[in-house]
């Protein structure tokens, strides 16, 4: 399995994988959903400047959550 990288946004190493995306225990950011566990690796390893991804925040403080949204 691909060896996961910190999380771009706060640089933690404290990351999980669901099913189908990785995401970010100390700051909550969830990368792009994907087709398997190693589809969501790579897509959360991906640092490719071409991609927008939109910040969308569920829930209120304190428990809310980052979405990473993809487009294009």
């Amino acid at each position: 399995m691909t060896e996961l990288r910190n999380c771009r946004w706060c640089h933690s190493t404290d990351l999980h994988i669901e099913e189908f995306y990785v995401g970010c225990l100390s700051c909550g950011a969830i990368g792009p959903s994907a087709e398997s566990k190693e589809e969501a690796i790579k897509a959360w390893n991906s640092r490719t400047p071409d991609k927008l991804i939109n910040v969308v925040y569920e829930g209120t403080a304190p428990g809310a959550k980052l979405i990473l949204q993809e487009e294009g």
